[in-house]
């Protein structure tokens, strides 16, 4: 790989998933008690599992891509923060081209477009009534597994052929980074 290419690597690394490790999804759970009591119990059952027992101040050592993978209220939580908080709230590019938007209006070479995901989050229209509420359960299917929507529709990542590389290192680094935080969260 080139010199080039791990820069942009880290370039993405920083820009994604350091500038969404911020405190949203502790502040969210915090101000949503039942939320908070739900991932702390989600995260004693895999986690912890039924003997019951585990050393808190090692409880990273017990996180691992299996565990990770059976925390759907956790990634659902985290999710429904980055629709509501998105780590780019303001997106946009310059048109290369002469072009026409799916909603006809027409796009010369040169004009910048943006699109402003943080608006987007909250927009009934697209969400339903409760936009603007932090729920959790709007990302979740039948027997409580995680059900992710449409990038068109939940962009904090964008879509298409321009879709965040990060996303892949953001969502299971901050899944991490919450569910080994033992404060506030006594496990």
């Amino acid at each position: 790989m080139s010199e080039g290419h791990n820069s942009e690597l880290h370039d993405c690394w920083e820009k994604t998933v350091l500038q969404t490790r911020s405190p949203g999804l502790f502040i969210t759970s915090a101000k949503n008690p039942l939320v908070q009591e739900k991932i702390v119990q989600e995260v004693r059952q895999v986690i912890i599992g039924p003997s019951g027992e585990i050393d808190v101040d090692n409880i990273a050592e017990h996180i691992t891509d299996e565990t990770m993978d059976k925390m759907h209220y956790l990634h659902a939580a985290l999710t429904e923060t980055l629709r509501l908080y998105p780590g780019v709230p303001v997106d946009g590019r310059a048109a290369e081209t002469d072009d026409i938007l799916p909603d006809g209006y027409r796009v010369k070479k040169g004009d910048n477009v943006y699109y402003l995901s943080f608006t987007m989050g909250r927009m009934p229209y697209i969400w339903g009534d409760d936009a603007e509420e932090f729920r959790p359960e709007r990302w979740l299917g039948d027997y409580g597994v995680f059900q992710p929507e449409s990038p068109f529709k939940f962009v904090a990542f964008h879509a298409g052929p321009r879709i965040c590389l990060g996303k892949r290192l953001c969502l299971p680094a901050n899944e991490d980074c919450f569910s080994s935080s033992p404060p506030p969260f006594p496990i």
